[in-house]
């Protein structure tokens, strides 16, 4: 089979096609409204589709695949990415996006319906051109022919059906802002400690603030978007009313929202753990694994982390080294400085000492396998769990630590890491700094130190250090006014 092949289906009223003094020459043009003319060609085969062109020698058309498999590692946005969607109810097309806005063209099946759904901040105007609508607003249910239009406001429950023996096509416009500010959701794990309200302001009623979560649609605890047409809206819920175009490309593979943020204050030492990878996690887990990497932000004198074993030694010596209680005598301890960064790849035993401060990039997982809790318990008395056969499992005894040394570039910029999970670039902000982005990712700004301005698109927010924005992804520019030290994250 190749594409030659589609000419004795192909209809010639998707798209038109013109030939003069062309011989053997082939013209597929599979997207309506555009015109394919050619002229003076020979033994030439053209496939013309809404988002790429193929040209090729007649009869070679099947080395697509060949280009494809060359090709897909630098071009992945337009081999990966994809504007057509399939569901349950029908299509969902992407028409159109640019900052604050989307247009998509939506096809719902005769006798199928969209879920029953609400937006906090968010509108959206539907505009019927084919069919028959059947929409409930607040309960309300009216229909709507061709050429009528119906804005959901922020707050309005609604409901789109085709009560018709027809498609129902209509054009849905929708608006988002061009950047959000996020407030975390917090964890009161026993080692924790105040830094986090004490030294930055974070707002909760907890004694002990062991974590706190920036950027996070982990079901474990969402962040909340705290600015905009969503405000008060769940993080999770708010990706997936924007949609997956605007998570970026890279995203597209993805069955979650794949990145999570975190600030963690070990007032004591965390357990020795380690983490599966998504291998290990999707099958036993339901969740994606968990490689992460640690960004000190300050510490005590003489703090250390614990990071794979000195000498290497095999799991049965750790299981041994467990059961006797002296786990922690064969880790591997590493000295901190503020500012040091490291990359712990799953499978790596690992452990945060006590009095260490630091800002934390991981996949989006909850997965951890604790060896080790040096016999403490919890608030209730009662020792925390242990995961000794998944831990046995999925370490990697021979992993060392891999220390991250960023090297700033004229403009105050520096990679800390880029791996098939996240790419991490530290900034030194002196005044202005201007950061582009594009379809590939969204980007998160996580704050570090410092105070100032960021502006996107028609969007002015303050930020201040701790505080977190994620932008979706589009081809914009990110502005940002201050001093101040900040992560940018992206896929």
């Amino acid at each position: 089979v190749n594409l030659e092949s589609l000419q004795e289906y192909y209809r010639q009223d998707v798209g038109r096609t013109v030939q003069e003094d062309c011989e053997g020459v082939s013209l597929l043009n599979f997207a309506p409204g555009r015109l394919v003319a050619a002229s003076g060609l020979k033994d030439i085969t053209v496939v013309n589709t809404p988002d790429a062109v193929f040209l090729t020698r007649a009869n070679e058309t099947d080395r697509v695949l060949d280009v494809l498999t060359r090709h897909q590692g630098a071009e992945p946005g337009h081999f990966e990415e994809a504007d057509v969607y399939y569901t349950s109810w029908g299509i969902k097309e992407r028409l159109s996006a640019g900052p604050g806005y989307q247009v998509k063209k939506l096809t719902v099946f005769p006798g199928r319906s969209l879920t029953n759904h609400l937006h906090h901040r968010r509108s959206e105007q539907w505009s019927i051109v084919k069919g028959q609508a059947a929409i409930t607003l607040n309960g309300e249910r009216a229909l709507y022919g061709v050429g009528e239009s119906v804005l959901v406001q922020p707050g309005t429950a609604h409901q789109l059906a085709n009560p018709g023996a027809e498609d129902l096509v209509l054009i849905e416009v929708l608006e988002q802002d061009a950047i959000i500010r996020l407030e975390p959701a917090f964890k009161d794990n026993l080692w924790g400690g105040t830094a986090l309200r004490d030294r930055y302001g974070k707002r909760c009623d907890y004694d002990v603030i062991a974590e706190s979560w920036e950027l996070s649609a982990h079901t474990a605890g969402q962040s909340v978007v705290a600015s905009g047409r969503a405000a008060g809206m769940p993080f999770g819920e708010y990706l997936e009313r924007i949609g997956r175009s605007a998570w970026g490309w890279k995203c597209q593979a993805q069955e979650r929202f794949p990145l999570l943020i975190k600030m963690i204050d070990a007032r004591q030492d965390l357990s020795v753990q380690v983490h599966p990878d998504d291998e290990y996690a999707l099958e036993r887990e339901n969740d994606y694994g968990k490689n992460e990497m640690w960004y000190v932000l300050d510490c005590c004198e003489g703090a250390e982390l614990y990071i794979g074993f000195d000498p290497v030694v095999s799991k049965q010596e750790v299981e041994q080294h467990i059961q006797a209680g002296t786990l922690p005598r064969i880790l591997r301890a590493m000295p901190v400085h503020k500012g040091q960064a490291v990359l712990i790849p799953a499978g790596t035993v690992h452990a945060i000492g006590a009095g260490i401060l630091l800002c934390e990039v991981q996949q989006s997982s909850n997965v951890t396998y604790r060896l080790y809790d040096y016999g403490r318990t919890d608030k209730y008395g009662v020792q925390r769990m242990l995961h000794l056969d998944q831990a046995l499992d999925v370490m990697d005894t021979t992993q060392t630590p891999q220390l991250l040394d960023p090297q700033e570039d004229e403009s105050g910029a520096a990679l800390l890491c880029d791996c098939k999970y996240f790419s991490v670039v530290r900034h030194r902000v002196q005044g202005e700094l201007i950061l582009v982005g594009d379809e590939a990712s969204f980007t998160a700004l996580m704050f570090l130190e410092g105070s100032g301005r960021v502006m996107a698109g028609e969007i002015s927010l303050d930020w201040r250090s701790a505080d977190c924005f994620f932008v979706p992804a589009a081809r914009r520019p990110i502005r940002i006014e201050g001093e101040g030290i900040l992560l940018q994250v992206r896929l």
